[in-house]
């Protein structure tokens, strides 16, 4: 479990190096890895502010690109309509 976003974005970022060879912040268009990094850091600093505590991280590469995986230990809320 990543202790931080700063740590959970080290962690994506190694996984595109490592699914993506000789990637880094020179040859990874600046976009993509700037959008990889942001969702990543979103929900692991929203979860410890809004859901309790983060229970769940996990980063891999599917087969449509990285998926990113958050969970936390708040409950659901639905909507009130």
């Amino acid at each position: 479990m990543p202790a931080n976003a700063a740590a959970a974005r080290a962690r994506v970022m190694a996984l595109l190096h490592s699914g993506f060879c000789e990637i880094d912040e020179t040859t990874l268009d600046d976009v993509v890895l700037a959008d990889a990094l942001l969702v990543t850091s979103e929900p692991v600093t929203n979860a410890p502010r809004h859901g309790a505590g983060i229970t769940d991280f996990a980063a891999e590469l599917a087969r449509d690109g990285p998926r990113i995986t958050v969970a936390d230990a708040g409950q659901r809320h639905t909507p009130s309509r």
